[in-house]
């Protein structure tokens, strides 16, 4: 194996060295933090007072008669997540090869915590005239979204631009959902429990909408949430507004209502996006098919009459054949025996560490093949989330057809030579 040709390979088990080191070290991080939660002094309501005592401590301490519930899901729901992310955690760093699994969703489950914590404290110290804020609770969770959101925009990739972007506005849907009961003034009598279902249904949505996201849910499941997104900001303002909260809380909603309305465009300019880009793909594709077939030499036939065809006198019979017998003798004087070729040896292709012959890249120079791997097995040049994983040695119809559906965004990546050998490949065996 030439240097060359080890050098992505050997670059390729660092890499994965140094990834698995990082999601270990990342993943015990995480497991601290949610733990450190549990044991610092945060913000509470005890005995009707606001006071900042030790979490653990709070647990099963008295609540306001009023907002009793709230309380509870503040408090338990904050310990519930907190438990999922430190078990998230110590599994990342039991199996870190399993971190781009694992850490988002401790992430979220750390975001989704100290935000119910935040917010079910704040609404609470409102509701008994002390409005307080619970700095530490606060930081967490907009630490964690950002690294959600983050890793969240890597796995997307910039051609996902529309879906991060409805993601971010569901966010801050949410927020400004919660932020409205909590910033509030306590409302009144049958409206208490409105107000519980709101806050919770503003949870449920923001987990939701970000799990939605990470999967590209279908246009389906995205248009039922940003209908039952509009319910939720619909029924946060009528509680203000009955309940007289405050300005403030149905200001929120509003704004809220505003963020629906954006995911709704978004949606519509996405979907424009990809028609186009199909019928981009399309036309190219056309293109690159009429070029194909007049680059092939067309075999020349000559037209055959009448007079070339000679019939025997005494008219047609029909020709018998034997079956035929396998040699079974040894070698014939002046007959070379040919060797068996061994495919795996084809054109140095132990490069892809692999006992499997691929047929694909078995067609490829060392230049392409570079090429290749750089592309589409390491993917050096960006993420290609519409594109399957290519399994060297495997079936690769659908990475074949999805990459000429998709060309139009990744055309500028792949070299004229190796993307006619990819064109020419998928042809034959589509």
């Amino acid at each position: 194996m030439s240097r060359k040709n080890r050098a992505p390979k050997d670059f390729q088990e660092k890499t994965k060295k140094k990834l698995v080191i990082d999601n270990r070290i990342l993943g015990i991080i995480l497991a601290v933090i949610s733990l450190a939660t549990l044991i610092l002094p945060l913000t509470a309501v005890v005995n009707g007072k606001v006071q900042s005592k030790l979490f653990i401590t709070t647990l099963f301490a008295a609540s306001p008669a009023s907002f009793a519930l709230l309380s509870m899901l503040g408090r338990y729901v904050f310990v519930a997540f907190a438990v999922a992310t430190i078990v998230l955690g110590v599994l990342t760093a039991i199996k870190p090869e399993k971190g781009e699994t694992f850490i988002p969703y401790a992430l979220l489950t750390l975001t989704c915590g100290t935000a119910v914590y935040f917010f079910a404290m704040l609404a609470l110290t409102a509701f008994i005239g002390a409005r307080a804020f619970d700095v530490i609770t606060l930081a967490v969770s907009v630490l964690a979204c950002a690294g959600y959101s983050f890793l969240l925009f890597k796995k997307l990739g910039k051609e996902n631009r529309f879906h991060f972007i409805q993601y971010l506005l569901s966010v801050l849907f949410s927020f400004l959902i919660l932020l409205s009961i909590g910033m509030g003034k306590a409302p009144k009598g049958s409206m208490e429990m409105l107000v519980i279902v709101v806050f919770a249904l503003a949870g449920i949505l923001f987990v939701f909408n970000a799990v939605r996201v990470r999967f590209k849910a279908n246009d389906k499941i995205s248009f039922i949430t940003y209908i039952a997104e509009g319910a939720v900001a619909l029924i946060a303002f009528l509680v203000a507004l009955i309940s007289s909260m405050g300005a403030l809380s149905f200001l929120l909603p509003l704004v809220a209502a505003l963020a629906v309305f954006g995911q709704f465009e978004f949606a519509a300019i996405r979907k424009k996006h990809m028609d186009a880009v199909a019928a981009d793909n399309a036309n190219q594709d056309t293109g690159m098919a009429d070029e194909f077939i007049e680059e092939q030499p067309q075999p020349e036939v000559a037209a055959a009459t009448m007079s070339d065809v000679e019939v025997s006198e005494e008219g047609y019979h029909i020709e018998e054949y034997a079956e035929a017998v396998a040699y079974t003798g040894g070698p014939v004087a002046g007959v070379e025996m040919a060797e068996e070729v061994n495919k795996t040896e084809t054109a140095d292709y132990d490069f892809y560490n692999t006992k499997s012959f691929d047929a694909f890249i078995a067609t490829l120079d060392a230049e392409e093949r570079n090429q290749f791997t750089e592309l589409f097995l390491l993917r050096y040049q960006g993420s290609m989330p519409e594109i399957p994983e290519y399994v060297v040695g495997g079936d690769n119809r659908e990475f074949f057809r999805k990459i000429f559906i998709y060309l139009g965004q990744y055309r500028e990546r792949i070299p004229s030579g190796l993307l006619t050998k990819m064109y020419n490949y998928s042809v034959r065996v589509s």
